[in-house]
């Protein structure tokens, strides 16, 4: 729930490279526009809309438009993707405010849906918009809604009576300089403007130094050289290693050669060598990940400020690790297929398309359906437990399952109908190793017509050895229909269920029958 802090859900829509995002408009004479995003409303809907979808049913107040084109109209002047999906299906009631210097026009975003130009506006400033009611280029009615959504949204959030409302500050304290590399020799976040300076950092190093004294044991470091001599006392090694994501450009790479250098020389070495990786999305290990003294991996992405103190936590057998990838590690970077890098102009061109061809077949869907088999696939982890699955019934509730979602009240996030729950799955968990952990199980639903599982829902549980965890999971219209030129459609026919591990680790099977 927010509370004096008011969300912001970014980039809509369809933001899904750096590269040519922003035209380059501090070259004189250039002429080239932004890269454009061309999605069917398929998969627009199936795909891209569905977690901002999410967010604002959740409550978000407000939505930053992207940079960059969608279907060749620039983001926060397109009024199809503003007016007509975000505010009128979606519901949503707060307000969209622009991405820094990304207005292009000055009725033309207004028309169409923008609320909020940051940081600043060249073609609102003076009056403009009020000039551009007097002559009838504006309605009244939008610049009325324009301020009512920002002065609501501000409302909404605390009781007028609050402190924060009283003395409601000037925004976060900041300095013009920071951290030119990543302190202690560890990453803990992304760069570009989401970026954060943390109040302190807890780097491995001091972790480790810190543990080592409590437990009276020897180690040893080396910050700088890539042909690193063990030291022979050792009995594990451990090699971090990153790969660095940042606002305005595309990660080169999913592997760097100085990195993969490092962790073979160590192996070569050191026969219990422990690869921690800190890194924004995937990262490929086919390099070394077979060698036989390579005996841990631990994919840590962007740990923030405590990086060190969670992996004493894991490594040490404090607690166990339970996390599950959000995407699919290949083995080569070429079974992403076209996906893998951003779509670069072409000899002389001005209005650069990336036409989203795959449709809604990215990540495990696409491996699937090409029958590629990863190193690791979308939803693995390991525990330092196991579990037994059973018990999987489904059972469907009352709720109207015709073609077409019934044409109820549109409430923030769309139609509410959208949220009845057509069918609930429930299975057992038991935890037969003799550790607590945590599991996080799977449901994924073959929706017919469409890719053979898709992620529909997960619960996670702390469980005691010997312990058995009930799990229920909801299925909701939304969750099983399909996107199509009448709207969203519910299906008659089968739809299989799959509940696992991880996409490819199925413990259970089951059906639903429309």
């Amino acid at each position: 729930m927010e509370k004096n802090v008011m969300s912001c859900v970014k980039h809509f829509i369809a933001n899904e490279q750096e590269t040519n995002r922003i035209p380059p408009a501090l070259i004189p004479g250039a002429l080239n526009q932004s890269l454009s995003s061309n999605i069917d409303p398929k998969t627009e809907h199936e795909l891209y809309i569905w977690p901002f979808q999410d967010a604002i049913r959740a409550g978000a107040a407000s939505v930053m438009c992207a940079y960059a084109r969608f279907n060749n109209s620039y983001g926060c002047q397109n009024s199809y993707s503003m007016n007509g999906v975000l505010k009128t299906e979606l519901g949503f009631e707060g307000f969209v405010v622009s991405d820094w210097g990304a207005q292009r026009a000055g009725l033309a975003s207004a028309n169409s849906g923008l609320d909020m130009a940051m940081p600043g506006s060249s073609y609102w400033q003076n009056g403009n918009l009020s000039k551009a009611v007097s002559n009838g280029s504006l309605t009244k009615s939008r610049l009325d809604d324009m301020a009512t959504r920002i002065l609501s949204t501000w409302y909404r959030l605390e009781e007028l009576n609050s402190p924060a409302f009283q003395n409601p500050g000037f925004g976060l304290p900041a300095s013009t300089t920071g951290p030119g590399v990543a302190l202690n020799g560890t990453m803990i976040t992304g760069g570009g403007s989401g970026s954060i300076t943390p109040a302190y950092i807890d780097a491995p190093y001091d972790a480790f130094q810190r543990q080592a004294y409590q437990d009276r044991t020897l180690l040893a470091w080396n910050f700088v050289d890539l042909d690193v001599t063990v030291d022979q006392a050792s009995e594990h090694c451990i090699v971090f290693i990153n790969a660095q994501s940042s606002e305005g450009w595309d990660r080169p790479d999913l592997a760097d050669a100085g990195s993969d250098r490092l962790v073979e020389n160590v192996a070569s070495q050191c026969n219990s060598t422990i690869v921690v990786l800190h890194h924004a999305g995937v990262r490929l290990v086919d390099r070394w990940i077979d060698n036989p003294n390579i005996t841990a991996v631990i994919f840590g992405h962007l740990p923030g400020q405590d990086s060190g103190r969670a992996l004493i936590e894991i490594m040490y057998g404090k607690q166990s690790p339970s996390g599950r990838l959000p995407y699919t590690v290949a083995k080569r970077d070429a079974d992403y297929g076209n996906l893998l890098g951003p779509v670069l102009p072409v000899g002389v061109d001005y209005y650069t398309q990336d036409n989203f061809t795959e449709g809604v077949y990215i990540d495990y869907k696409h491996f699937i359906a090409q029958n590629i088999t990863p190193r690791y696939e979308f939803g693995f982890g390991l525990t330092y437990s196991t579990f037994d699955y059973a018990s999987i019934g489904v059972s469907q509730g009352y709720a109207n399952t015709q073609y077409l979602a019934p044409n109820t009240t549109v409430a923030e996030g769309g139609l509410t109908s959208l949220w009845d729950t057509i069918a609930t799955v429930t299975f057992d968990v038991c935890n037969v190793g003799s550790v607590a952990a945590a599991e996080v199980a799977q449901l994924y639903v073959g929706i017919p017509g469409g890719p053979q599982k898709v992620l529909r829902g997960f619960g996670k549980q702390l469980l005691q050895p010997g312990e058995t965890g009930h799990f229920s999971l909801a299925l909701n219209r939304r969750d099983l229909s399909t996107w199509t030129a009448q709207g969203w459609v519910l299906q008659k026919g089968t739809y299989q269920l799959y509940v696992g591990k991880s996409v490819l680790d199925i413990q259970l099977t089951s059906s639903l029958t429309i």
